[in-house]
């Protein structure tokens, strides 16, 4: 019986060691297939969209002024640190995108320092020093507006926006070959055609 007992403990132990062993190289792969994107990124002007042009160009196109669209409905979800200011003279059709300020504002702003903070959990965005913003890896979380999820696929980070009005933006953040930061915006409204919004940043060190 005392024989029987023991090799019951040795097989459980077998199995836990084996259970811990792929957990660990489960969590190994995960690392390991993630880009490391933290530090303070500056914005290359030669290789990088004018998000102001590239909004004023769809909306003069005919289409439906997804431009303005975007601007005024988007929450930041995650766990804002800061904003930017909500202009007094209302909300003027007339207003240009990049005139707009709101919550959504860093996303068609040309945004010069973005610094990144990553974790394993979670991580921090700082746009110019003008909004921050935190989302957590893997988490969807929800408002009136709609639902934001930020997860990794493979080496790109990509946050997922999908508002009460239909209105998809997904924002991905990815390294190059040469340590360039790809940060693309893409904006969707129903049928209507996409916009696509890409900038390019340099690693500095300070």
């Amino acid at each position: 019986m005392r024989d029987g007992r023991t090799r019951g403990t040795r097989a459980l132990q077998g199995t836990v060691g084996l259970l811990v062993g792929l957990c660990a190289a489960a969590a190994l792969a995960r690392a390991e297939s993630t880009a490391d994107l933290t530090g303070t990124w500056v914005l290359d002007d030669s290789l990088s969209d004018d998000p102001a042009a590239v909004l004023r160009e769809r909306s003069s196109g005919g289409g439906s002024g997804l431009g303005r669209q975007i601007v005024r409905g988007v929450n930041i979800f995650g766990i804002p640190v800061g904003s930017l200011p909500v202009p007094t003279g209302g909300d003027d059709e007339s207003q240009e995108p990049e005139d707009l300020a709101g919550p959504a504002a860093y996303t068609v702003a040309a945004v010069e320092r973005l610094r990144i903070l990553q974790e394993s959990a979670a991580s921090a965005f700082d746009y110019d020093d003008a909004t921050s913003v935190i989302y957590q890896h893997g988490i969807r979380e929800e408002s009136e507006a709609g639902t934001v999820l930020a997860e990794w696929r493979g080496g790109t980070l990509e946050i997922e926006h999908r508002l009460s009005n239909g209105t998809r933006i997904t924002e991905t953040y990815e390294l190059d070959a040469v340590d360039q930061l790809h940060w693309t915006v893409r904006f969707k409204e129903h049928k209507a055609d996409g916009v696509v919004i890409e900038r390019v940043y340099y690693r500095t060190k300070t």
